[in-house]
């Protein structure tokens, strides 16, 4: 009988353990999400004296599921998706900055040999999205450009993509171009109190 308690008992301290560290992994990636996040929302800041509304955590009815758009920026050169996305340093190969991930305007290669669409897909997703909302509710037929935002890195472009792959600290930059205005005054407030109807937590 004792026996059989202290298997009990040692498969139980078992579970808990694995079941405290999941929690605490989950704990430690959405801390490092949210701060990744707000180093973002802290870049866009000076696009608010030049004429943008800057919106966060934008609700986002999908086909199958709700999802959030981290950021979205409304102004003279257009509207701009911005998709967050923070991660962790790996194991860097022989040669390579343990801070540089290259893109190829197809992929992101990371300094630990792993090479994907990290967040490339979803930014064009979301920019879809956004696109059909801003014609549905205002008329106006505008490209919406998608940025992936990666703080803590420095992006080395070899290739020019759809998607703006860029440091956290060029995002305000990345969302201005240098291209001609596109949207009048009244163009951008109309979409952006479109926006304003789903998301209160906003800046202007």
């Amino acid at each position: 009988g004792l026996g059989i308690a202290a298997v009990v008992v040692v498969g139980a301290l078992v579970m808990a353990g694995r079941w405290a560290l999941r929690d605490l992994k989950r704990y430690r990636d959405d801390s490092l999400g949210y701060l990744g996040e707000r180093e973002v929302a802290e870049h866009l800041v000076p696009l608010l004296a030049r004429g943008y509304w800057v919106f966060h955590d934008v609700p986002a009815k999908g086909a199958k599921t709700d999802f959030n758009l981290d950021h979205v920026a409304v102004g003279p050169s257009g509207v701009a998706l911005i998709e967050t996305k923070t991660l962790r340093k790996g194991n860097t190969l022989p040669g390579r900055k343990d801070y540089v991930v290259t893109y190829d305007g197809n992929k992101l290669a990371w300094p630990w040999g792993s090479v994907n669409r990290f967040g490339l897909d979803q930014a064009v997703n979301e920019a879809d999205w956004l696109k059909k909302f801003v014609q549905q509710r205002t008329g106006i037929q505008i490209e919406v450009k998608p940025i992936l935002a990666l703080p803590g890195w420095w992006v080395d472009p070899q290739g020019k993509g759809i998607v703006a792959v860029i440091s956290s600290k060029n995002v305000a930059s990345e969302v201005e171009g240098f291209g001609p205005r596109v949207l009048s005054d009244d163009q951008i407030e109309l979409i952006a109190r479109q926006l304003d109807v789903i998301c209160r937590d906003i800046v202007d």
